[in-house]
């Protein structure tokens, strides 16, 4: 069970995803993209308490995961990795689910599901809206309130909105014809 779950970091990195070392990952901390933040197993105790000052007061997940820096950095392309950040809530999701130890996770992997049913939502939307753009459709208008055909009345209109006065006109400044401001004339370019 474990290799799938750093395969997962594997093609996070591929697909540019994750953030690696604790510059970036506070970056993306600070930034609020990560969505979570892992630290290696056998991180140091400063490592740790970086990485809990990194996602303290945010939404964003910290997890220790059972994998050695070295096992880490193997899946990223580096020789050693004690904290990462997944950027994207479906793969960090994806990874969370690989791991061996669910129960450990539940609440990480709650919120996460959470995250990426609302960015699927948006994604869907947008995709009907572009299909919506496409087609030419246009927003719902309500039908006008007309009086009804049986003689009562519809809602009274509010009071109308008395227009606004217009601007005063600006004075002009009068130039000889032909000149602009700013610029020199009948002088040598240098």
């Amino acid at each position: 069970m474990k290799p799938n779950a750093i395969n997962y970091l594997s093609l996070a990195k591929k697909a540019g995803r994750i953030e690696i070392g604790e510059e970036s990952t506070g970056a993306a901390a600070r930034a609020l993209t990560a969505r979570l933040v892992i630290l290696a197993g056998d991180a140091p105790e400063n490592t740790c308490r970086r990485a809990r000052n990194f996602v303290a007061g945010t939404d964003q997940q910290l997890v220790t995961v059972p994998f050695t820096k070295e096992e880490l950095g193997a899946a990223v392309g580096k020789t050693v990795v004690s904290m990462a950040a997944l950027t994207d809530p479906a793969l960090a999701l994806a990874f969370l689910k690989a791991l061996e130890d669910g129960e450990r996770y539940a609440g990480a992997i709650e919120n996460l599901s959470g995250r990426t049913q609302r960015v699927r939502r948006r994604q869907e939307e947008e995709k009907a809206h572009q299909r919506n753009l496409r087609q030419g459709k246009k927003k719902h208008q309500p039908p006008a309130l007309t009086p009804a055909a049986d003689g009562r009345a519809g809602p009274k209109p509010g009071p109308r909105r008395q227009a606004k006065p217009a601007a005063p006109e600006r004075a002009t400044v009068n130039r000889p014809a032909g000149r602009k401001p700013g610029k020199k004339h009948g002088g040598a370019k240098v």
